[in-house]
């Protein structure tokens, strides 16, 4: 991922909309809105933390028996901090009522009682299964059961995680869904995340364009104009 500054950079440079914002522990509302005004970038979308500051996340911190995974809550949770009522990601949210709140959809639930106070608009990403209840990976249950009978919640759909959670082809699901957000990630190749078949890519292709529902197209990529243009070549769009 690319440094914020970075990000707002490729932004400007690339013609891009906005970015959206995953707020390090110390992101700051102040540098956020010099960058935005600096590249003229919008902040688009927040995306919330991976988990919630819960009693029960304290103790499975407390409890973790196995060294690499101790190390990996013990270094990743600072920096990234955990959702809670002051995080950074709330502080944006507050100073940016435009940009769209994402969640994983485990971590709206683990909020609880406090999810309520996250205002505006919010969209869910559907996540990879690993093992977690249908309404986080499943994105049709995921929008019957958080997104359709909430106003300002949309979906935002992640072909790739869909692809390895569930048999459903991607094509005929986009369509069924025709969610507001798609979101790409590529990885350090710049190879877009495959779905099964290239059959399927050109599938999707036609669906998208025939649906004419995307609000937001979010790109997750180190070099952006070379995921442009794949995204250009290999879908349309």
């Amino acid at each position: 991922m690319p440094s914020i500054e970075k990000a707002f950079q490729l932004a400007d440079e690339h013609g891009c909309s906005g970015v959206e914002l995953m707020p390090f522990r110390w992101t700051r509302v102040d540098y956020i809105e010099g960058l935005a005004a600096k590249h003229y970038a919008a902040v688009s979308g927040i995306h919330f933390p991976f988990r919630w500051h819960t009693q029960k996340l304290r103790q499975e911190m407390a409890s973790e028996t196995r060294p690499l995974f101790g190390l990996l809550r013990l270094l990743y949770w600072p920096i990234f901090d955990c959702g809670h009522l002051s995080c950074p990601a709330m502080k944006l949210s507050q100073a940016f009522p435009k940009a769209y709140r994402l969640f994983h959809p485990e971590v709206y639930l683990q909020a609880g009682k406090e999810a309520c106070y996250v205002d505006g608009e919010i969209c869910f990403e559907n996540h990879r299964k690993l093992g977690l209840q249908p309404e986080v990976w499943d994105p049709e249950i995921l929008q019957n059961e958080l997104i359709e009978l909430w106003p300002k919640r949309f979906l935002m759909f992640d072909p790739w995680h869909a692809a390895i959670s569930q048999p459903k082809p991607i094509p005929q699901l986009f369509r069924r869904l025709r969610p507001a957000g798609l979101h790409f990630s590529f990885g350090d190749n710049e190879k877009i995340h495959r779905l099964p078949t290239p059959k399927e890519w050109e599938d999707l292709s036609a669906v998208i364009r025939e649906q004419n529902c995307l609000r937001y197209l979010v790109i997750e990529v180190r070099e952006v104009g070379k995921a442009r243009r794949m995204i250009e070549d290999t879908l349309g769009i």
